[in-house]
């Protein structure tokens, strides 16, 4: 998501970026797995993505 989004971007920049994290959470946890873990995978771009 950081390539996408710059973190001291714009509002709408934060909101997007809000926007996605709330959404991958969301799935994450529909999936059965731990929100934050997966997300922070995520974030810096390791394991299976």
């Amino acid at each position: 998501m950081q390539k996408f989004v710059n973190k001291s971007g714009s509002g709408f920049s934060r909101v997007l970026r809000r926007a996605m994290e709330e959404s991958l959470r969301q799935i994450v946890e529909n999936a059965g797995d731990e929100p934050s873990v997966v997300f922070n995978e995520v974030q810096k771009g390791s394991g299976k993505l």
